[in-house]
């Protein structure tokens, strides 16, 4: 890394400011660390006293809506642009208004511009790619050098108001970054120049997701999934998978750690099976929750049916230690290596599921040495220090070019 650069000022733009989003926050905690300066806009902001970014908060601004024109936003945006940066926010509002828009329109890209005038910033980063169309009539005005990371499903199947000006925004960025193979090619699918496009994986903090031994004797097997209870997560697959180990007389645990729309509807499924002994419902767990059930988990499952990125949870359970069992859909691939840190099967396949699944509950050897194949996998690909480093060199370049 560059650390004889000069230390830089980035704003990171995201939806909304929740806990949960933790590759956005440890991504600014670790740039804050090397000295750099980070402001994080967000259209939303939930307050959540347990947030282990609670600390962050002065750094987090509130976004205009996007979605309509509100004189009050337009009056505090100008205020606050006017009493830090006068000499550029005046010539913005010049350079919108001698554009050929109407005026509510000026008014309208005037008013999402604003905030990113409040202070001189050297890079904006946004963190999706429905952020930067819902915000592109303002950012497209700046001379700020602009970069998207593009995560999964805005990429794949985006809001379809949102997909309408991607055009746009794949030309106003200086460089737009994917967090997966799958991701990449889909990008040139849609246009997206090669020459502004890098590949970038999502990385895991290993010493916060350590590795850990597991005690097999006497011990039952516990499955774990960490996912939105939501039908794209293709959970009931996951149910049908556990009824057929159940039939087979397999004794083990299931554990669905989230929270969605399609809770009473797996409830119900597993009441109607007869699995309420086997199947916990533990609702939505705080990241440090999350930690601990997987250091006390056996075999992590994930089994989606729409891929975009690698699947953040499936890299947190091998950094522990945990074997996967997972779909091959969308960029997972990328992040398991298929019978040596777990397996890969087709989606919507509860018996393939089930056969996976019952190797590993019959091999607590296998599950071990699958473990430790996992953290040393996750170790030298995706190792959140080692990209983070890499993203502030890609940082340097893009402003680099732009000057």
């Amino acid at each position: 890394m560059k650390n004889n650069y000069k230390k830089l000022k980035i704003a990171f733009l995201i939806d909304e400011f929740h806990w949960s989003l933790t590759f956005v926050f440890d991504k600014a905690i670790f740039l804050k660390e090397q000295g750099h300066q980070v402001k994080i806009f967000a259209q939303r902001i939930y307050k959540n006293k347990a947030s282990p970014y609670k600390d962050f908060k002065k750094q987090i601004l509130k976004l205009p809506r996007w979605d309509k024109l509100r004189v009050k936003d337009l009056l505090f945006g100008l205020i606050g642009a006017l009493s830090f940066q006068p000499i550029i926010t005046i010539k913005t509002i010049l350079k919108i208004l001698s554009t050929k828009e109407n005026l509510t329109q000026k008014l309208y890209s005037l008013n999402l511009a604003l905030p990113f005038l409040r202070e001189k910033f050297d890079l904006i980063h946004i963190h999706f790619g429905y952020c930067a169309s819902r915000y592109i009539d303002g950012l497209k005005i700046l001379n700020t050098p602009l970069i998207i990371t593009f995560n999964g499903s805005d990429l794949i199947f985006p809001p379809k108001q949102e997909a309408k000006k991607y055009k746009e925004v794949f030309e106003r960025a200086n460089l737009i970054i994917v967090v997966c193979e799958n991701l990449r090619k889909k990008a040139i699918e849609m246009g997206v120049n090669e020459k502004k496009l890098i590949l970038i994986y999502h990385g895991r903090d290993l010493d916060y997701f350590s590795y850990q031994e597991r005690a097999f004797l006497n011990k039952l097997p516990v499955i774990v999934t960490v996912a939105r209870l939501h039908w794209m997560k293709g959970l009931n697959y996951a149910i049908e998978a556990m009824k057929i180990l159940n039939e087979k007389k397999f004794n083990f645990e299931y554990w669905l750690i989230g929270d969605g729309r399609e809770r009473e509807a797996l409830e119900y499924m597993v009441n109607e099976y007869g699995l309420n002994k086997k199947v916990k419902f533990l609702g939505a767990l705080s990241r440090e929750q999350v930690r601990e059930k997987l250091f006390q988990a056996d075999i992590f499952l994930l089994t989606s049916l729409i891929g975009g990125g690698l699947g953040m949870s499936i890299l947190e359970a091998q950094a522990t230690g945990l074997p996967v069992v997972a779909t091959r859909v969308g960029g997972i691939p990328e992040g398991i290596r298929d019978g040596e840190t777990g397996f890969l099967v087709p989606p919507r396949n509860p018996e393939a599921l089930a056969e996976k699944l019952k190797i590993l509950i019959e091999n607590p050897e296998l599950r071990k040495q699958m473990g430790k194949k996992a953290r040393e996998w996750v170790e030298k690909k995706f190792n959140q220090k080692i990209l983070l480093e890499k993203l502030i060199d890609v940082y340097y370049e893009v402003i680099k070019e732009k000057k």
